[in-house]
């Protein structure tokens, strides 16, 4: 058996869950901050610049994607801007009619949404 495999197996159970679970995190913010890297316009991108970001987020760990994401939050709030994409027309045209057949169903609604 290989000498790094043994010593892993004489880790408490405990640590060996930790462990799993710290793995699970880290992957999870990787790609949560890789899909809104991918996302945000170059205009809108937090300083440095836009690879440097990239490079923070695949060697930095679970440090560099969480900086980013705080960045990206931190200046989208200092310009009053969001970047989140506008509703596709499908998807608000499907709204639409959602809510259409619920005013046939149960008649127009008295809050006016």
């Amino acid at each position: 058996m290989n000498p790094d495999l043994a010593d892993l197996a004489d880790l408490p159970v405990g640590l060996l869950v930790a462990l799993g679970v710290l793995v699970v995190v880290e992957m999870a913010l990787l790609v949560i901050a890789l899909l809104a890297w991918a996302r945000t316009p170059e205009t809108h991108m937090p300083p440095p610049n836009r690879w440097v970001w990239l490079a923070l987020i695949l060697f930095l760990q679970i440090l560099g994607p969480v900086a980013f994401l705080i960045a990206r939050r931190g200046r989208a709030r200092a310009v009053g801007e969001s970047y989140d994409e506008p509703t596709p027309p499908a998807r608000r045209a499907a709204r639409q009619r959602a809510d259409d057949t619920v005013d046939l169903l149960y008649g127009d609604r008295e809050d006016g949404k």
